[in-house]
């Protein structure tokens, strides 16, 4: 499925995206796991979640919650 394609059916498109991205500034460790794994919870029953992952190991994201992984958890994949 071409990107713009999956990308319209994200489940994330009806969320804030800064729940998917830290902020500019440091952000306290508790408030990030906490972000991230409200992130995670919209990518759990998402339709698109498996092409969503694979864009962002394909394109190496370095920052945000792409598929239900952290860029710590995909770094891993690289």
């Amino acid at each position: 499925m071409p990107n713009a394609e999956w990308m319209e059916l994200g489940a994330c498109r009806s969320v804030n995206a800064r729940l998917f991205f830290a902020p500019e500034e440091k952000e306290p460790r508790e408030l990030r796991f906490e972000r991230e794994r409200q992130a995670k919870a919209v990518c759990a029953d998402c339709v698109v979640k498996d092409e969503c992952l694979a864009y962002a190991l394909r394109n190496r994201e370095r920052i945000g919650v792409w598929g239900g992984l952290t860029e710590v958890e995909r770094g891993a994949r690289f």
